[in-house]
């Protein structure tokens, strides 16, 4: 469902006091999404998204990803990408952030990975990001272990993702009012 929705060109969209469910369950519900796209670069392959932006977000992924549920509530995120190229499988965010979020991330039995499974060569550039009042808690059950994380702040510059390669890195990191439980 929907409160409020606004398309603007070239290709803009914003919505207000939105709700995605299936059957009874949630999966995505707040106060704002809104995404900016440009227009001209789609006809040469191109996605240059302006911003993806998020405010006061619930999210719940239930049984949507195998082994894997995301449960918790975002008070803003914004990503900012240029060049997101389909054919190259390439990725430039220029920026990314999260605040005063509080997520629950459960790790289950995982499917076990087909041998003649395409694996995904998508790369990812960040050119800096930041996260900042956050508690981001991890369980596995499985296991019987779970870790929690409070950020106070993060900040990252030049990260890479090499899914293709399995490589990934920092250039560089920082953080304070940070704590691991």
């Amino acid at each position: 469902s929907i409160g409020t929705f606004h398309l603007a060109f070239p290709l803009r969209l914003n919505i207000a006091d939105f709700n995605v469910s299936r059957n009874d369950t949630i999966f995505a519900q707040g106060e704002l999404a809104d995404v900016n796209i440009s227009f001209w670069p789609l006809l040469s392959g191109e996605v240059e998204v302006n911003y993806v932006a998020l405010e006061k977000a619930a999210v719940n992924t239930a049984d949507l990803i195998e082994g894997l549920k995301v449960d918790g509530e975002i008070g803003f995120f914004r990503v900012v990408a240029r060049n997101i190229d389909l054919e190259k499988e390439l990725v430039n965010l220029r920026q990314i952030h999260l605040h005063s979020a509080d997520i629950d991330i459960t790790l289950g039995e995982m499917p076990e990975e087909e041998e003649d499974s395409t694996r995904l060569g998508w790369r990812v550039n960040l050119h800096h990001g930041g996260i900042e009042n956050c508690k981001i808690s991890l369980n596995m059950p499985c296991d019987t272990m779970s870790a929690m994380l409070e950020l106070g702040k993060l900040r990252l510059r030049r990260g890479a993702i090499d899914l293709g390669n399995e490589r990934y890195g920092i250039g560089a990191i920082t953080l304070s009012n940070t704590a691991v439980r």
